[in-house]
């Protein structure tokens, strides 16, 4: 735990805030989904996905890297606004019994303001995801459960997230594909890795 800590915190630092950028906390808790990333929207739309009892919780820290993106994007009305710096420690349990640490970057886009009420956004990020022990639940490359399963993939985040206007600005709750893969075959072999269903809840500062 101390090592993932460590690695989580050193990896932040990476990316120093300057005056007006914003800091972020979040804890999330989720849930495993038993389908690959493509095929997820189609499950999901006719009832066949499967949610599996391997969870884990975590915490999140995340600082913003460029607060004004779409002035360096080549066309007028760019919808992503802001790139951040994510580091997550999780710790899966249940079906599986791990640390895993994660970096990555994250491209947000601007807030959507219904009424003044809500703020939605949406998030894509991309980095890297390490299990600190070899993941149990997770398949090796011949397809079996817990055998020869790979502790370095590649990480992706898809989110999004509300804030509730009437309550505070600074937090909102979201929801997140947690997605760890080989990048087919480049990182790791091919159908390994996992997906996630997450929630929670995160404070800006």
């Amino acid at each position: 735990m101390m090592r993932s800590l460590l690695f989580n915190l050193a990896a932040l630092s990476l990316c120093i805030p300057l005056p007006g950028i914003e800091l972020s906390l979040s804890a999330l808790q989720g849930n495993w989904l038993e389908t690959n990333l493509p095929d997820l929207p189609l499950r999901l739309a006719n009832g066949s996905l499967e949610v599996y009892d391997a969870r884990f919780v975590g915490i999140g820290m995340g600082v913003t890297v460029v607060s004004e993106l779409h002035h360096l994007i080549p066309f007028k009305y760019a919808a992503i606004t802001k790139l951040e710096a994510e580091t997550q420690m999780i710790r899966h349990y249940a079906a599986q019994n791990h640390w895993e640490t994660t970096v990555a970057l994250i491209l947000r886009s601007q807030r959507w303001s219904p009424r003044d009420i809500l703020g939605i956004d949406i998030a894509v990020g991309d980095g890297v995801s390490y299990a600190w022990e070899p993941p149990a639940f997770e398949r090796g490359p011949h397809g079996r459960r817990g055998e020869d399963t790979r502790q370095w993939q590649n990480f992706i985040a898809i989110e999004t997230s509300v804030a509730p206007y009437f309550l505070s600005q600074n937090t909102c709750v979201f929801v997140r594909i947690h997605h760890r893969s080989g990048v087919w075959g480049l990182i790791s072999p091919q159908a390994t890795g996992s997906n996630f269903a997450a929630f929670g809840l995160r404070f800006t500062w």
